[in-house]
């Protein structure tokens, strides 16, 4: 009979419901990001199914509804099967497929909160994966040894600590996803708080980390820009000295006076030379603590001041002879 097919249809399309139910009802939301993904796409293809199921609903009901007519399905009065026994299996199917619908958006909000908080803990993941990155640039004990590779390192330090500027504003913008995500009561969220404490407080600690590298770097460019200048100090010391030092008195009144000007010049060179030793110790003074104390600072001032003093009696000694 027709009504016995249409009936075998409807119970197949319970069971069917059925089976979709017991998926759509399962804890399962994923462990990780990629988890959840692979169950969303799962997620589509049931309600990919359960559109199916809609369109098997409508067709049976529709099949079914002659049997629920007054008059019966070919209006001669004959009822082979009771209608209010079809109209209720029609109503089932149709309850069962709304419970279907109703239950395939629930779980796809839930599996699209998991992922946002999969999302989140893999961004908090790669962010301190970052920092620790960071960590080892900030801790090197490579402080340079001359200017060159000292400049170098600072201008490296200063790309990181831009770096680092930049983790510390993507840290602002998952706290606020943090709030967020524990303002929506989404399940697991409670362990935000404590996680991003830790972080914020390791963050903090780079933080204090690169700024005394800056400084102890920017010590190094300065300790060896003071020996580079004091070099160049020198080397003018040392060139005026040999011009000092000749024993070259001039043989005439013409040559005699030219050697005269060239001394005199030496004397507007040694208030030069005052200018830059000041200079040099206002470098000095300007180190940092453990570099200003170094002992290869005061020899090298020292040096320079003995270079001065000693072309100062020089020129005094070798103008005599000309005068």
């Amino acid at each position: 009979m027709a009504v016995q097919r249409i009936f075998h249809e409807m119970v197949y399309v319970l069971d069917w419901c059925d089976e979709i139910k017991a998926r759509l009802l399962s804890e399962d939301l994923g462990q990780h990001l990629m988890d959840v993904e692979d169950l969303l796409q799962k997620h589509s293809l049931l309600e990919s199914d359960i559109n199916i199921v809609g369109n098997r609903v409508k067709n049976v009901n529709s099949q079914a509804e002659k049997f629920t007519l007054p008059n019966g399905p070919d209006g001669s009065g004959y009822k082979p099967v009771e209608p209010s026994l079809v109209e209720e299996r029609m109503q089932i199917l149709l309850d069962r497929y709304a419970e279907l619908n109703e239950l395939a958006v629930e779980r796809k909000r839930r599996l699209e909160d998991n992922k946002r908080l999969c999302q989140f803990w893999w961004d908090v993941d790669e962010l301190e994966h970052n920092l620790k990155d960071m960590e080892q640039v900030l801790t090197s004990p490579d402080t340079g040894r001359d200017m060159v590779s000292v400049s170098l390192l600072l201008a490296k330090h200063k790309n990181a600590e831009q770096s680092l500027d930049i983790v510390g504003k993507r840290l602002d913008d998952l706290e606020n996803e943090g709030q967020q995500l524990q303002e929506e009561k989404i399940p697991g969220a409670e362990a935000i708080n404590s996680r991003l404490a830790t972080i914020r407080d390791y963050f903090n600690k780079l933080k204090e980390l690169a700024a005394e590298r800056h400084v102890r770097l920017s010590g190094g460019v300065n300790y060896y820009q003071f020996f580079n200048d004091a070099d160049d100090v020198d080397a003018y010391l040392v060139d005026t000295l040999r011009l000092v030092g000749s024993e070259d008195v001039g043989k005439d009144e013409g040559t005699v006076q030219l050697l005269i000007k060239k001394h005199d010049d030496v004397s507007d060179d040694l208030l030069k030379f005052e200018e830059n030793i000041k200079q040099l110790h206002m470098q000095a003074e300007s180190l940092p603590p453990e570099a200003r104390e170094h002992p290869d600072v005061r020899r090298r001032l020292d040096m320079t001041e003995r270079r001065k003093a000693e072309l100062e009696e020089l020129a005094r000694l070798r103008k005599q002879p000309m005068d």
